[in-house]
């Protein structure tokens, strides 16, 4: 089930204090409902900031790498992943592996997204339009 807008206005409120319990309770609290990945990212962020004892560094690296096994092309998980092995975890082999597959990920994407300006571009010759 998709959050609802106010779920979602809330949360966005509540990012504005930058404190990453708030930010973990809140995220905690929308139960049984799909969580977007945003989210689950910020929740990750949050755990590595936090001093909660509720959660690890390794539950947020477990967040960061459940987003990966759904979403293999989420560009942003790398580059998190690349910060938290560099900077939390003083593992900087596994920080270049993952932001070398977002950077691959990303020029992909470029390429991609390249096409599909042309793939416009073209449908509006047929009208006879320039953008």
């Amino acid at each position: 089930m998709l959050l609802s807008k106010r779920i979602f206005d809330k949360y966005k409120f509540l990012k504005l204090s930058n404190d990453p319990d708030v930010i973990i309770n809140y995220i905690d609290s929308i139960d049984g409902n799909y969580i977007p990945t945003s989210m689950l990212i910020d929740k990750a962020r949050a755990i590595m900031l936090s001093n909660n004892q509720k959660y690890s560094l390794e539950d947020a690296e477990n967040i960061f790498l459940s987003i990966l096994e759904l979403d293999h092309d989420c560009i942003q998980v790398y580059i998190e992943l690349a910060y938290f092995y560099d900077s939390v975890m003083d593992d900087q082999k596994s920080a270049l592996n993952f932001i070398e597959i977002g950077l691959k990920k990303a020029e992909s994407t470029i390429n991609d997204l390249q096409e599909v300006k042309k793939d416009i571009l073209n449908y509006l010759d047929k009208f006879g339009e320039e953008p």
